[in-house]
């Protein structure tokens, strides 16, 4: 049965659409059949695949990618949804979904909008949603374990990876390609999105 993944927040520059990429990325490279869905107009996903060759999996418009699955199916479809949508638009993006994330730089400005879109989401009956900080600043810097720590004693589901910040995550986006793909340093984070996608294997075996 085809799994769906929902990457939104109601804030932009969160990095959901590098999330998006090398979620996809990965579960592809686990020889699952993947496809990635760009519902965002700015068309994000779409741009970063045309700027060099080395995704493999399909990135579709939305109208697009249902002409597809009318004639193949996928084990996995992944879905960048448009910035900053309306609790409407983030219902219907929700819906059908098995699993939500929700990326979010551990930063006041990115809780706040993080916070309001899981209170829609239970408010249409969504609770199997995950957090997922991006943009950790290094050792020593404990912004990460902090803002984890208080969203867990709120209540809140976390993933336990975060996407540390590092150079490689842009210039994966420039260069058209995931993070693993890049060379030295620039693809440490390839590890980080490597544990987020064996969390959300877990998960969505789990909840079956």
């Amino acid at each position: 049965m085809t799994k769906q993944i929902l990457i939104c927040n109601y804030k932009g520059g969160v990095g959901k659409t590098s999330t998006a990429i090398n979620v996809a990325d990965w579960l592809e490279t686990q020889s699952h059949s993947v496809m990635l869905i760009d519902c965002d107009p700015n068309r994000s996903a779409t741009k970063l695949k045309a700027r060099g060759e080395a995704l493999e999996f399909k990135i579709l418009s939305q109208q697009r990618a249902l002409n597809e699955l009318q004639k193949k199916s996928y084990e996995y479809l992944v879905i960048d949804s448009q910035a900053r949508p309306h609790s409407e638009e983030l219902s219907d993006f929700a819906d059908g979904a098995d699993l939500v994330i929700l990326p979010m730089a551990p930063s006041i400005d990115d809780l706040d909008p993080t916070l309001e879109a899981i209170a829609d989401l239970k408010k249409i009956g969504i609770s199997h949603y995950r957090i997922l900080l991006s943009a950790v600043p290094p050792k020593p810097s404990k912004e990460g374990k902090t803002m984890r720590d208080e969203l867990i004693s709120g209540g809140y589901q976390v993933f336990d990876s975060w996407i540390r910040r590092s150079a490689g995550v842009p210039k994966a986006a420039l260069e058209g390609c995931a993070v693993r793909s890049l060379t030295g340093g620039y693809k440490l984070p390839g590890r980080d999105y490597a544990n987020l996608g064996t969390e959300i294997i877990q998960f969505l075996g789990e909840k079956q």
